[in-house]
């Protein structure tokens, strides 16, 4: 063998498991939340009707998850996954620069 032993008791482990399950849960809690909050958004604030609101918030999730895979096959193919990461989010703050900067123009406060 060429290596150490990979003994439940030196590496992961059910703490590890344990940790990484909540971890999951807690991070479905948190999407399903945002995905009822924006459908709440639109309806009561963009003033869509619900079966609208639902087939807006289905077409973002849907862009999101695509730009996931994106993310990953150019982390994969041309980048590793650091600079992949350090890429989109100088992307993601220069659009919400840019957001921000259109809003404070058209002087919503």
């Amino acid at each position: 063998m060429d290596g150490p032993d990979a003994s439940g008791r030196r590496r992961g482990g059910f703490r590890a498991c344990t940790f990484i399950f909540v971890l999951g849960a807690l991070e479905s809690m948190g999407f399903i939340a945002n995905m009822a909050s924006l459908v709440l958004y639109f309806y009561f604030i963009m003033h869509f009707d619900i079966p609208t609101s639902a087939n807006t918030l289905t077409n973002f999730m849907g862009s999101v998850f695509l730009l996931s895979l994106v993310g990953a096959c150019i982390a994969d193919t041309f980048l590793n996954r650091f600079y992949t990461s350090l890429l989109f989010g100088v992307m993601e703050v220069m659009a919400c620069d840019s957001y921000l900067s259109r809003l404070n123009l058209l002087g919503f406060r």
